[in-house]
């Protein structure tokens, strides 16, 4: 059985890989596996989720032949249950919302990365969320979509732009931050949002009331690891 702390835990997305050893934690494009700089050594376990291409592990898979890969895959009810249909929940979005349960029963878990994902966690279980365009995905249908000439990017506020890429990048932020209004009017009080995902500073500019937790995935695949190194399946 592998010790907690000695497991690696990578988290493929659909364009970055997010990994943690022990105290360690990094990033990389999800194509750059091959010379991925992780630190030296062999872990002793891999706990890995993934919601892009897993052939982007062969490498580490190549590199890390003679470790245990065990991969979280789907939703488990004993750590965090959910109304979602389970076979239809992204892992990433499970895994978030498992961490957000740890750190407050009730919250809103934020993830602003190539699409911009919101869950509602209440009284331990999640509740369902919504799914949007990401900034870069926003920007993309709308230039690919239309004859609007790609325009340059400017800083994002929630006036009205004055130009075409104001437009259209503070639309994105006017949108995002209304769906993040709305989340939150689903519980009662004033929910902790936990703010994660590789665009959380352009959507932390209107939402200055979020708290940034970068690793939320990671924290969450940590605690399903655990689970099960207590089991003996790692």
């Amino acid at each position: 059985m592998s010790d907690r702390f000695d497991t690696l835990l990578l988290d493929l997305g659909n364009t970055r890989l997010h990994w943690q050893w022990g105290e360690q934690v990094g990033a990389m494009d999800a194509d750059a596996t091959a010379t991925a700089d992780l630190p030296a050594g062999t872990p002793g376990a891999i706990a890995w989720s993934a919601v892009g291409d897993a052939e982007s592990l062969r490498p580490l898979q190549q590199r890390y032949a003679d470790v245990p890969w065990l991969r979280c895959e789907r939703p488990d009810a004993r750590l965090l249950p959910t109304r979602y249909d389970p076979e239809r929940l992204g892992i990433d979005r499970w895994l978030g919302a498992l961490a957000g349960a740890r750190l407050s029963a009730d919250c809103i878990v934020i993830s602003a990365g190539t699409a911009l994902t919101l869950d509602i966690v209440h009284d331990g279980e999640h509740l369902g969320g919504w799914i949007m365009p990401g900034y870069r995905l926003w920007q993309s249908a709308l230039y690919g979509g239309t004859r609007i000439p790609r325009a340059p990017d400017a800083p994002l506020t929630d006036r009205p732009g004055l130009s075409t890429g104001d437009a259209i990048g503070n639309g994105w932020l006017v949108a995002a931050t209304g769906a993040v209004q709305v989340a939150a009017q689903q519980l009662p009080g004033r929910p902790p949002l936990l703010l994660a995902g590789g665009d959380a500073e352009l959507l932390a500019t209107a939402v200055p009331e979020a708290i940034h937790q970068p690793n939320l995935v990671l924290q969450g695949l940590s605690i399903w690891a655990g689970r099960q190194q207590d089991r003996g399946a790692l």
